[in-house]
């Protein structure tokens, strides 16, 4: 895999992230297109983009980061090809350099498909494996998701004083 950090996204890398994310996320929040992404950037600022690409240079992970009411929030998409073989984990550790503390949404629920009609895996475990603390009792609910927040915070390195 290769990597690949950007604050700008040419059209065709936007094409690829509306891919990605009709893809592998919930088919309540789907992208209709560009606009609808650049709408969804516009409400937030101080965007980095970090991109895992395959041998071919196709987009197969977006790790987003970006500035929200005084707080470094995420969001994270791999695809489904890519998932479970440890490239997800590369791709948050990769995410996390640079940062103290990282917040995010993730659905909690099984109660929603991908756009293949499966049911949607939850990526909590995923999480909590990488580090994240699962925060249950702060929940964003809109008529058309309904997530918990997670946390990563850089826990400090342990001064071996003997």
């Amino acid at each position: 895999m290769k990597y690949l950090t950007t604050k700008t996204l040419s059209a065709l890398q936007k094409k690829e992230i509306i891919a990605l994310w009709n893809a592998e996320f919930v088919t309540t929040i789907r992208m209709g297109g560009v606009e609808d992404l650049e709408k969804y950037l516009a409400g937030v600022t101080n965007h980095c983009h970090l991109f895992m690409l395959d041998e071919a240079g196709v987009i197969k992970g977006w790790f987003f980061t970006f500035d929200r009411e005084g707080q470094r929030w995420f969001v994270m998409i791999v695809s489904s090809g890519f998932q479970g073989k440890g490239y997800g984990s590369a791709l948050v550790a990769k995410g996390k350099e640079g940062h103290s503390e990282l917040n995010g949404w993730v659905v909690d629920s099984l109660d929603y498909k991908i756009q293949n009609g499966i049911t949607y895996r939850p990526p909590l475990d995923f999480y909590r494996k990488n580090g994240f603390e699962i925060l249950p009792d702060i929940v964003q609910e809109t008529p058309r998701l309904r997530t918990i927040k997670i946390r990563w915070t850089e826990k400090p390195e342990k001064i071996d004083l003997s």
